[in-house]
């Protein structure tokens, strides 16, 4: 039989340097969707599974939920110059605390794409969110979590092997879909607005972004980082 004459290696990710100041990047392939990229990262040590820590992630998820749901509100209206757009925040690599922000659009409105990202996320800074945004939110994700505990019986064994093998570097406990239904029920009436105004202006204040442009291949020079940090300020 075989056997592995070395035990495997930890992937090292390696050590992040934070941004001083705004950071610039563009890159072009063929085929590539046009996207403007906003990254707030800085370092972060994996928390312990609590229920704690479940409830920030909660206050996270709902926060950037809010966000997401303003800016495609600005799509549906036709007041967008991008095409589909998205907030998240996640833990990456077990070590970097990631919010981003991402829209689609086309290689001609990608300034007017950037504009329109940073101005939303200046004003929810500023002026924060309303209490019937907090409200609706907290029903969505309420909802989605309701559609995923109905849905938890026919989930195929690939995927629940996946989602095992996944939780496995997060030493944590990995629940059913009922069971984190269960445990957002119970915390949904501690949710207030001013701790999602709290968490949004910590996310996006805490250190200045990477700004990544992607571009498909094309005969036009891609923007200089001069242009797109004029646009940014």
């Amino acid at each position: 039989d075989w056997q592995n004459a070395q035990a495997p290696t930890k992937f090292d990710a390696g050590m992040l340097n934070v941004n001083d100041s705004l950071e610039v990047a563009s890159f072009s392939g063929p085929n590539l969707p046009t996207q403007v990229n906003l990254f707030y990262v800085t370092p972060e040590q994996l928390a312990p599974d609590t229920i704690l820590n479940r409830r920030k992630d909660f206050v996270e998820q709902i926060a950037n939920g809010i966000l997401s749901y303003r800016l495609n509100s600005l799509v549906l209206a036709g007041n967008a110059p991008f095409e589909g757009v998205g907030s998240s925040h996640s833990f990456t690599f077990n070590q970097l605390d990631l919010t981003q922000v991402i829209a689609q659009t086309q290689p001609e409105k990608w300034a007017e794409s950037l504009t329109t990202l940073v101005v939303e996320i200046r004003k929810i800074m500023e002026f924060g969110i309303s209490e019937q945004e907090l409200i609706r939110e907290v029903k969505a994700t309420r909802n989605a979590l309701v559609t995923a505990a109905q849905s938890e019986a026919t989930i195929p064994s690939g995927s629940l092997a996946n989602a095992v093998l996944s939780n496995i570097p997060l030493d944590g406990v990995l629940n059913e879909s009922s069971q984190s239904l269960d445990i957002f029920q119970e915390l949904m009436a501690t949710f207030s607005a001013e701790e999602i105004n709290t968490v949004l202006r910590r996310q996006f204040m805490r250190v200045e972004p990477t700004i990544f442009m992607q571009f498909s291949q094309q005969a036009q020079a891609l923007p200089s980082t001069e242009q797109i940090i004029a646009v940014y300020q």
